[in-house]
């Protein structure tokens, strides 16, 4: 879609009945806001934050958005998040390049209680003792595999 801006992009895309929208890169409150519109009315939603973890992505939302409005955005936020996909870029065994370590976490009853509740601190106990079906976490495996300084690092 052609455009003046980058803002008029985003307020006009539902305009175009899309099936899917990419944002490339989330770097202040209005382009969250339209984020969570998105995926509000029922469109998939993909877009890229500037965060090393899942929680670091999950604070770095959070603190786009003033203290009064943070009880809806938790609420919203439990009930639109589908998944976090974080990745780093670790040494490859013997120090020659690198390889993406990669942690998902999926959204369940379990994680959308935590972010209602803005428990998100404890994402991160529950991201220690993974159920299969919720999340791969990568900062054990960031942690195992730089002490052991191997790749590939294999999730469970």
């Amino acid at each position: 879609m052609d455009t003046e801006n980058w803002m008029a992009a985003l307020k006009n895309t539902l305009r175009q009945a899309p099936d899917v929208i990419l944002i490339g890169e989330i770097r202040d409150r209005e382009t969250m806001d339209y984020a969570i519109a998105f995926a509000e009315t029922g469109h998939l939603c993909m877009a890229t934050l500037h965060a090393n973890s899942t929680n670091q992505a999950l604070d770095r939302i959070i603190n786009f958005f003033p203290e009064e409005r943070r009880e809806q955005l938790l609420t919203d936020l439990s009930l639109n998040l589908q998944a976090f996909i974080s990745q780093r870029l670790v040494p490859r065994d013997g120090g020659k390049g690198r390889v993406a370590a990669v942690e998902v976490l999926l959204n369940s009853p379990l994680i959308s209680e935590l972010i209602h509740n803005g428990n998100i601190h404890e994402i991160k106990e529950v991201m220690k003792n993974p159920l299969p079906w919720v999340c791969r976490p990568s900062t054990n495996t960031f942690t195992n595999c730089m002490k052991k300084a191997r790749f590939p690092c294999r999730m469970p």
